[in-house]
């Protein structure tokens, strides 16, 4: 099992794709641009893919394709809310394999991505050869009131409190909603602030081993509110879903073979939702990687994530 990832490698092409006026996608692709296609949506809601997520695919085998959703990181304009739904993200990535006259590709995606692939797969089955999905979020009711509810209050209390002490206490039972109602109409500092706090929380349970720096307030960056808010965007709006949308549309996607990577100590996705996912597609494998939390690139998550692709490349004839 390799313990690395791949080379750290350049585009050989970047472009502005042009989606629902005025939103302008940023597209780049990296690697062999004769090779197997795979498509990698990155987590959040909110933020965007980089140079580092090129790494987990061997250069020589795939075509590698990463885009920035709508608002986020390089795409334009920042942080817009209008016409940035669930909807719009899945109608987003088929446009793109259309503009690109790739036929069928690989989708990769983790946490918030794996929401978007899973979606994606459903609308469009006939275009997935495979699904690679890490920390599984479903979108559902019950996850989002996890994330909500200060669960992981439980193992970060000092944390927590930080995190809720700018919220009146009246306003406590939604935190999501609070913080979304500052970034949105609160004075410039005050929503760079609320960024600040919502993100370091956010950021405390995304990986078991790597140090947590604390972003601290003369950090704070437009870059960083527009992460925040539009993460806030998609929670306070139950991601755009119904209820259990996935689960109920899950025959679409049945014979899409499928792997499942989630860190058996993930704090912001449980892995109760990864096991339940794996029971429910037949074709699925399911990998805990016990030294993991959430993040992609802990011990045993990354390892796992790239062998599963060199795998792919094998068998798909690549």
């Amino acid at each position: 099992m390799k313990t690395y990832l791949y080379p750290e490698v350049e585009p050989y092409l970047h472009f502005y794709h042009d989606v629902t006026p005025p939103h302008r996608l940023y597209v780049e692709e990296c690697g062999n641009p004769s090779g197997l296609p795979v498509i990698f949506i990155h987590g959040g809601p909110g933020a965007g893919c980089s140079k580092e997520d090129r790494r987990f695919f061997n250069p020589d085998v795939y075509r590698v394709i990463l885009f920035d959703q709508r608002g986020c990181n390089r795409s334009t304009p920042l942080a817009l809310l209008e016409n940035n739904t669930t909807d719009h993200l899945i109608t987003d990535i088929e446009s793109i394999r259309i503009h690109l006259n790739i036929k069928k590709w690989i989708v990769f995606g983790g946490s918030w991505g794996s929401t978007l692939s899973l979606v994606y797969a459903q609308a469009y089955p006939e275009t997935v050869l495979s699904l690679v999905l890490r920390g599984i979020f479903l979108g559902s009711k019950e996850e989002i009131r996890h994330l909500n509810s200060g669960a992981m209050s439980k193992f970060y209390p000092e944390e927590y409190l930080t995190y809720k002490a700018l919220i009146p206490e009246e306003k406590q039972d939604n935190l999501h909603l609070a913080y979304y109602n500052i970034m949105k109409n609160g004075s410039q500092p005050e929503k760079l602030e609320a960024a600040r706090r919502f993100s370091n929380w956010d950021m405390r349970g995304v990986s078991l081993a790597a140090p947590f720096t604390p972003i601290e307030r003369e950090n704070s960056s437009i870059e960083m509110l527009a992460e925040a808010l539009i993460q806030c965007h998609y929670m306070v709006n139950s991601c755009f879903l119904k209820n259990e949308q996935i689960k109920r549309n899950i025959t679409n996607i049945i014979h899409i073979p499928t792997t499942v990577v989630h860190g058996r100590y993930d704090m912001l996705c449980a892995p109760k939702k990864a096991y339940e996912l794996h029971q429910a597609l037949p074709h699925s494998e399911l990998f805990f990687t016990q030294k993991a939390g959430h993040a992609s690139r802990d011990e045993g998550t990354k390892e796992k994530l790239i062998e599963t692709m060199d795998k792919l490349a094998i068998a798909l004839g690549n």
